[in-house]
């Protein structure tokens, strides 16, 4: 079985997602203060390897990869000039990963976590771009490799984000594959966030034994496959809250820092 399609939807999903997040031409410098402020790995769920990124390395270059052919054309153009949410102002950085692999209980899911510092004053995200992107992205179709996929984005609100930051959810499908991108954003004093979370698509696996259990008083001709997208649904919620308590962690950890 070839595996380009899955391939290919994980990398137009790395490119759609660090298009709304990374400006290419950022230069930062480490910052011993602000790797003391990065998350210990007991602040992710259970199964992530955490390692640290290279800040001085980080430039947005994955960001810069070929989108395909996006409909609507506002939505590729939107995406193509995508809205900065690390300031220009940011001179210092530091950052991290946490991964975990996918397997028969759940996909394989990717943490991305950076913070900056600089003089940014009352600096906020490119409002008026992201709503742009909002706006003519909502619903999308984007053709890559000979491959088509449907995308939507949408705002998301928590509790945990600090005055002024923000936060919306990428979904990608196609060739049988669900993927999902959360990226969350805000400011605590002189401190800048980005965290984002990639699920990476596949489905938990469900065992004929349990689908039959499941299906046993169920007539519907469907069972089978309403209880696989419950499965699903229940999936993508545990994630929604995973992210949620590692967004808590991290915003908690800057405003005792400020």
């Amino acid at each position: 079985m070839s595996h380009r399609p899955r391939y290919g939807a994980l990398s137009l999903l790395l490119i759609l997602v660090l298009a709304t997040a990374c400006d290419p031409q950022l230069e930062l410098r480490g910052s011993e203060r602000l790797d003391a402020l990065l998350l210990p790995p007991e602040a992710y769920p259970d199964g992530f390897t955490v390692e640290e990124i290279d800040i001085e390395d980080f430039d947005g270059a994955s960001a810069t990869g070929d989108l395909g052919n996006v409909e609507p054309a506002e939505c590729g153009a939107a995406l193509g000039g995508g809205p900065e949410q690390l300031p220009e102002e940011a001179v210092e950085g530091a950052g991290q990963t946490a991964t975990r692999p996918g397997s028969s209980s759940g996909s394989a899911v990717v943490y991305s976590y950076v913070l900056v510092s600089g003089d940014f004053g009352d600096v906020s995200a490119d409002e008026a771009g992201f709503e742009q992107m909002l706006d003519s992205c909502s619903r999308m179709t984007v053709a890559n490799e000979g491959i088509e996929f449907e995308g939507t984005l949408s705002s998301a609100n928590s509790s945990a984000l600090p005055e002024g930051g923000g936060m919306f959810v990428m979904t990608l499908s196609g060739e049988g594959m669900e993927m999902v991108a959360r990226t969350a954003w805000g400011q605590v004093e002189d401190m800048y966030f980005v965290l984002m979370a990639l699920d990476l698509g596949g489905s938990p696996d469900v065992s004929p034994m349990e689908l039959v259990e499941a299906c046993r008083d169920d007539s519907r001709p469907d069972c089978y496959d309403s209880h696989r997208a419950e499965v699903a649904a229940e999936a993508d919620e545990r994630m929604a809250e995973d992210f949620e308590a590692v967004l808590e962690r991290a915003v908690e950890k800057l405003e005792r820092s400020a």
